[in-house]
């Protein structure tokens, strides 16, 4: 399993990410020093590539891809979970450094195909 361990590089986390590989999973050390921002975003979005999604303590699917949305403003990514489960507003946990941070499922397109946002 990869799991993001957001100051992966530093005297602790350094000793998590090893822990974490002996046993067998993949851990990746995020860190300002390995590109990532934890506080501003920057890197975050390719960091949780791949990462767990995880449904009453289950693991239930994956994160393919993750970016930063500049009119958004937030990170939006995509992740493959059972269809039963993908219903619009639903939400999820992904599991990053050992907790879990919220998704929420929106199923309409990502991109304006009536071209509105060009119009306005």
């Amino acid at each position: 399993m990869k799991i993001v361990v957001i100051g992966g590089t530093g005297l602790i986390g350094s000793k998590l990410v090893e822990k974490l590989r002996k046993d067998g999973h993949e851990p990746l050390a995020a860190a300002l020093d390995t590109g990532v921002n934890a506080l501003t975003g920057e890197g975050l979005a390719e960091a949780l590539e791949g990462a767990q999604v995880v449904v009453g303590g289950v693991s239930s699917g994956r994160v393919t891809s993750v970016r930063h949305s500049a009119v958004l403003g937030k990170v939006i990514g995509l992740a493959i979970v059972p269809s039963e489960l993908a219903a619009e507003g639903a939400r999820f946990l992904v599991q990053v450094d050992g907790r879990a941070v919220a998704m929420r499922v929106h199923l309409g397109p990502f991109f304006d195909p009536a071209g509105e946002r060009l119009k306005a």
